[in-house]
């Protein structure tokens, strides 16, 4: 296999992580790239291909449930990121170790790692990186529950979507918004921030985006026990997911389609979606998936009384949760085990087992500070020990459980207390990002009015020195013929108003042929093509933008008394430096002989006609294909030439004294149509 067939094979695994279609093969898929590569000869090349396989397998683990496997391969993409000094990989190697300790439930670390990874996306000046890197935090802090931090990020990476122009990203942070609206009880914000993210997955047909959108607002009414909406919801994400054959959705809708419809009450449905979820999972190699689903299938039994196949189901996700060190799940399964033991109505009743489980779920509860977990764990243990008759431990846990009972609704009072002020800051950042953003709009409008967009851009992300080297690039001067004669004879105002309209006619015919309008001095106007983005075809769309000044000026007018006006225009190609000096009334400017030629050309032509030097004409010739580089150039007739369609006579002026230039031979373009 060469080089070239195996990065394709790479770019096709990639590919294949960001569908999200298969993650088990695409697991399969990077342990065959890596063997492949562990017998190929070692070149930095291949170590940025490692490291990018790494990241991949990384991806696809995480997605898998496969935990524990990780945090070591994206440590291991990391270091192979930082040896070879590639700062792109590291950031994003830094990225994958971040969503690896976010997989474990480490978000402090994973925090900080997502920062590195931004601090170098922002260095690089990648901003659409940097937008994601900080959904990416704030994900971790709304896992860590602090909403205002996480809403507080969410925020800052819509505002910079809104400044790229990204409306699937702008619609992602919304919908993200939303989700930490829900968990605020902001229900009615929280739907407004979805409904706002559908108008634009809508309007962009983006389908993964209305699948999640629909998902979440499901959830929202579910949590809100509007069964009915949250059903419908839910379906409408499932249609989008089987239309998409997205199976990592389909199960996950399956998922919580069941437990709306096991709230509801309604255990035959519930179980129904339960088994497809885990047959799906199954497939998957989801192993959190698959760890869920049987404790929730177990939940729905144990509603029926149905303890024995609900102990099997607990049991089976108890067994995945242990392998993939999932503690959270650990605890709960253990206490709902331990409850059916220590239920008299269950006919394996066994107070000793049902005793060690809940205790086990209570240290672990205790450990991972979900405290709050305990309060039916010691209530199920105290009612126990009452049946037993063992007072002295009844004494000791139902007091726990009611001082428990009490500090955790004290601390939610507090709690509930905070997130309302959470709320006041959260609506006031809200409305501060609005005006901001507003203003930013406005401003950035007339920003890009001044200068390139690109160049703005740059700009704004902080960049301080502008300069830029050219190889080839078009420049365009032209000049009104008898200005100042013509300044004596009018009013000002009619100068003004006449030059504004000429000129704005120029801007537009610019934009048209895509190119730059550099500045205007007086009653000349200079544009070129080719910055601040290369083109190779700069030549031919000067020609055509000239072209059509030229068809312009004729017969054009200015004054009341229609005085006639006409040009001189000049056209050359070269090298140039293009940059932004100083700091007050800057304007994007270029420099340097292509600049100096082309006025030249201007200030020697002839009144209406485009005067161009020979260098601007063998590279015409070259771009349309009449001569090769390696063929020497000599135009001593007419030469008809065909530019997109329009018919051109490039005409031998001859040799001439070009000031500051010496001996020049040069020529004029006409159109073939021109009298």
């Amino acid at each position: 296999m060469t080089l070239e067939q195996f990065t394709t094979k790479v770019e096709e695994l990639e590919v294949l992580i960001q569908s999200g279609r298969d993650y088990k093969q695409s697991e399969v898929n990077a342990k065959e790239l890596l063997a492949i590569l562990s017998i190929m000869e070692e070149s930095h090349s291949l170590s940025e291909i490692e490291t990018r396989i790494l990241i991949a397998l990384a991806q696809s683990y995480r997605m898998r449930g496969v935990s524990q496997e990780v945090l070591p391969i994206a440590e291991k993409a990391l270091a192979i990121a930082e040896r070879i000094g590639n700062k792109e990989l590291q950031a994003q190697a830094y990225s994958s170790v971040g969503m690896a300790y976010s997989t474990i439930a480490d978000n402090t670390k994973a925090i900080e790692s997502f920062h590195k990874a931004h601090e170098i996306f922002l260095a690089v000046n990648n901003r659409k990186q940097v937008a994601m890197l900080l959904y990416n935090i704030a994900v971790s802090y709304f896992q860590k529950a602090e909403y205002y931090s996480s809403l507080e990020n969410f925020q800052k990476a819509l505002f910079i979507a809104e400044q790229l122009n990204e409306p699937i990203i702008v619609a992602l942070q919304l919908s993200k918004i939303g989700l930490v609206y829900s968990y605020l009880a902001d229900y009615q914000m929280a739907v407004i921030q979805y409904q706002e993210a559908i108008s634009i997955y809508q309007q962009h047909n983006y389908q993964i985006g209305l699948l999640s959108c629909y998902g979440n607002i499901g959830n929202l009414y579910r949590e809100i026990r509007d069964y009915s909406r949250a059903i419908d919801y839910l379906n409408q994400a499932l249609l989008i997911a089987q239309e998409l054959e997205d199976k990592r959705n389909i199960a996950v809708t399956f998922g919580n389609l069941g437990i709306s419809y096991n709230d509801s009450g309604d255990y035959v449905n519930a179980e129904k979606y339960f088994t497809n979820a885990i047959i799906l999972e199954e497939e998957l190699g989801n192993k959190v998936g698959l760890a869920s689903n049987y404790l929730n299938l177990g939940n729905c039994l144990e509603r029926q009384k149905q303890y024995e196949q609900a102990l099997e189901y607990y049991q089976k996700s108890l067994l995945i949760a242990e392998q993939i060190n999932q503690q959270h799940f650990i605890s709960i399964i253990k206490g709902n085990i331990g409850s059916i033991f220590t239920n008299q109505s269950f006919e394996g009743f066994s107070p000793q087992k049902g005793e060690k489980l809940i205790m086990e779920s209570i240290n672990i509860n205790n450990v991972l500070g979900t405290r709050a977990n305990n309060i039916v764990m010691l209530l199920c243990l105290a009612e126990l020990y009452e049946y037993q008759k063992r007072w002295e431990e009844f004494a000791i846990y139902y007091k726990q459980y009611h001082v428990l009972e009490k500090e955790v609704q004290s601390e939610q009072a507090v709690k509930q207390a905070q997130l309302m002020e959470q709320q006041r800051k959260i609506h006031e950042a809200e409305r501060d990002r609005q005006v901001k953003l507003a203003r930013f709009q406005e401003q950035e409008k007339i920003f890009h009015n001044i200068v390139p967009v690109s160049i703005a851009d740059r700009l704004l992300n902080g960049e301080k020195t502008m300069a830029d080297s050219f190889d080839n690039v078009s420049m365009f001067f032209s000049d009104i013929v008898g200005f100042t004669h013509l300044a004596s004879q009018i009013s000002a105002k009619e100068l003004v108003e006449g030059l504004n309209a000429i000129f704005t006619e120029f801007d537009h015919i610019a934009t048209k042929h895509s190119l730059e309008k550099i500045k205007t001095i007086g009653d000349s106007y200079m544009a070129a093509c080719g910055v601040p983005e290369q083109r190779d075809d700069h030549a031919m769309r000067t020609v055509q933008f000239a072209l059509d000044i030229q068809e312009m000026m004729k017969n054009k007018t200015i004054g009341e008394k229609k005085n006639r006006i006409s040009i001189r225009i000049g056209l050359h190609c070269g090298s140039a430096i293009a940059g932004i000096i100083g700091e007050k009334k800057f304007a994007y400017d270029l420099w340097g002989d292509a600049v100096n030629t082309a006025a030249r050309m201007e200030s020697h032509g002839e009144a209406g006609k485009i005067h161009v030097s020979e260098e601007f004409v063998r590279e015409l010739l070259m771009m349309n294909g009449e001569l090769s580089t390696e063929e020497k150039f000599s135009v001593a007739i007419p030469l008809s030439l065909t530019i997109n369609h329009s018919l051109l006579t490039i005409i031998p002026r001859g040799e001439m004294e070009i000031k500051g230039k010496g001996m020049m031979k040069t020529y004029f373009l006409e159109s073939v149509s021109a009298p």
